[in-house]
């Protein structure tokens, strides 16, 4: 939760700085405008940076991406593709054999 208000106060902080006019500049638009994008452009990453670097998001969104991730397999089906397989070459075998047959 504390992560989120840093958020909003990097996101408010970078609003501002856009927003104000730079002393010294005046108001020429296109100077304005390019300062502002550099505002962005450094105030959005370090944002993200703090925001996404936080312990607790990344030990909880961590703990579930492990836990879909890495799921415990389960024996009977591990059986199961094991018999499907072994199906599978035994009928390979005799479509092998009858093609043989019927060359000769």
């Amino acid at each position: 939760m504390a992560a989120g208000i840093h958020l909003e106060i990097v996101f408010i902080a970078s609003i501002w700085i856009i927003s104000s006019p730079v002393a010294g500049i005046g108001t020429d638009y296109q100077i304005n405008a390019s300062v502002n994008k550099m505002a962005m452009y450094m105030t959005f990453p370090i944002g993200l940076f703090y925001y996404f670097n936080q312990p607790e998001f990344f030990e909880s969104w961590m703990i579930e991406k492990r836990a879909e991730l890495f799921r415990h397999e389960d024996p009977s089906a591990k059986s199961s593709i094991v018999k499907a397989a072994s199906r599978l070459d035994r009928m390979r075998e005799k479509q092998i054999e009858e093609q043989m047959k019927k060359a000769s």
